[in-house]
């Protein structure tokens, strides 16, 4: 998510919104969302087969799960996914740590992915561009200079988070599996054609490019840190 933030990436997400009136700033780093299973872990294609996986309502996501074998279904959160993973009326949710933390999912549903994430969730920091605009250059600067900083501190907070996160939900049951590279590469493999689909628009064609030629750098770091009691 930092080479996201840090690259011109950024900026060419943001591109569609002049046409808005509204300036983008910058992005930063909310959440990873992972697959959250009730009674198994989903970390491989195998797992998501016949399925019913809660998701946030996105025509995106919702094609990604399909892609992946599984129904997407929206029955909200709270407390309401919480009796929806309790009594089976879905198998897994498309959350992040810090959602599963903060609603005690962990009463409800046991197994989460250590290196499955599904997509990240970013946020973007913009501004009314004309309002922008009659501000003192001193002003804009700052902003600036504010927004670019913010990237870096929500990468940060987010790994800081999710391990603190983690290591409270290894205590209160939750255990976190770890897919193959075999099983990540298939996992990658049935989504290809979602991205097909999103690269016959010539700007998420270069997005996509782009993302490709960032993770192709090497070094994506340690990933999540759980305690070594807590896998599965």
């Amino acid at each position: 998510m930092d080479r996201v933030i840090a690259s011109p990436l950024a900026a060419q997400v943001a591109s569609g919104l002049g046409a808005k009136g509204v300036t983008g700033l910058g992005l930063v780093a909310i959440n990873l969302r992972r697959p959250l299973g009730a009674r198994k872990a989903f970390n491989s294609v195998a797992a998501f087969q016949g399925a019913r996986v809660n998701v946030i309502t996105s025509r995106i996501s919702e094609d990604i799960l399909r892609a992946l074998g599984a129904t997407p279904v929206d029955v909200g959160g709270g407390e309401v996914l919480g009796n929806a993973l309790r009594t089976g009326k879905v198998d897994a949710a498309e959350t992040a740590i810090d959602v599963v933390f903060r609603n005690g999912y962990a009463e409800v549903a046991k197994y989460m992915s250590s290196n499955v994430v599904l997509f990240p969730k970013f946020a973007s920091i913009d501004a009314n561009a004309a309002m922008l605009a009659a501000l003192p250059a001193a002003e804009r600067d700052a902003l600036a200079k504010a927004a670019a900083a913010t990237g870096p501190y929500s990468t940060a907070r987010l790994k800081r988070l999710e391990a603190a996160d983690a290591a409270a939900l290894c205590k209160q049951g939750i255990r976190f599996a770890t897919a193959t590279q075999a099983e990540l590469d298939a996992l990658v493999a049935a989504e290809q054609p979602v991205y097909d689909s999103l690269s016959t628009d010539p700007v998420s064609a270069s997005v996509i490019n782009g993302l490709r030629a960032l993770k192709q750098q090497g070094d994506l770091g340690s990933g999540l840190t759980i305690p070594s009691d807590c896998s599965t």
